[in-house]
């Protein structure tokens, strides 16, 4: 599943079907987890393993946006009447090595990015990393193959699904608790009044956009750039 919506999030559930999650943004996960209150921000992606039962042959299932006040419709699955296919029985794939990073939470936070927005601009509105807008904000220097923990702190009361281009990380604590999710991301979605910490060793060098992927907050600023020499 891709989230292709500029700017809608969404949770989705698949009736009483048995769904689990295979990988995150394009990685393997540590292993297959299943799909619960999982948010899908503007550019993530998932992949699932879904198992259909004989009871389904011929029924229309709903697939539902869980996210916000209402539950709404997604897509509808028409399952074949047909006989099922005997599935032969196999493991999912999975990452084959996964950092646990147990430590990593009292490590100092390399830099804080603050997310905001001020009055002005071309819009109306201008969205800012650490009170600048594109191109004016500083470019953040880091080293390939080197540990940094990196923070995202939404001053705004609005979300923000932060996009870094190039490289995956790790959600290591929100709002200064620890979490340990088992999966890659190159997208998180921040949440009003909330901070994320990620976990992240830079691999590929070069120049790469770290903005946030509702593309109206991006054009209007917030974007900024990480350089990884």
């Amino acid at each position: 599943m891709v989230n292709v919506a500029n700017g809608r999030v969404f949770s989705p559930s698949f009736a009483k079907l048995v769904l689990y999650v295979i990988a995150v943004d394009g990685m393997l996960a540590e292993a297959p987890f299943p799909l619960r209150e999982f948010y899908l921000a503007p550019g993530n992606r998932i992949d699932l393993d879904i198992i259909i039962s004989k009871a389904f042959a011929g029924k229309s299932l709903s697939v539902q946006n869980l996210y916000g006040r209402k539950k709404s419709a997604l897509a509808f699955l028409q399952v074949a009447a047909e006989e099922a296919v005997e599935t032969p029985g196999f493991d999912s794939p999975r990452a084959r090595q996964f950092p646990r990073w147990a430590d990593a939470i009292k490590l100092p936070v390399e830099h804080e990015y603050i997310l905001n927005a001020k009055r002005g601009g071309v819009y109306g509105i201008s969205w800012a990393i650490d009170n600048k807008t594109w191109p004016d904000n500083a470019t953040h220097e880091l080293t390939s193959g080197q540990f940094y923990r990196l923070r995202f702190t939404n001053k705004s009361s609005r979300l923000h699904p932060m996009h870094l281009h190039g490289q995956f990380f790790k959600v290591i604590a929100k709002n200064g608790r620890a979490v340990q999710e088992n999966f890659w991301r190159d997208t998180v979605l921040i949440g009003p009044k909330q901070s994320i910490d990620i976990g992240l060793i830079p691999l590929d060098k070069g120049l790469w956009l770290n903005h946030c992927h509702i593309l109206e907050h991006a054009e209007a600023g917030m974007m900024t750039v990480i350089n990884v020499n």
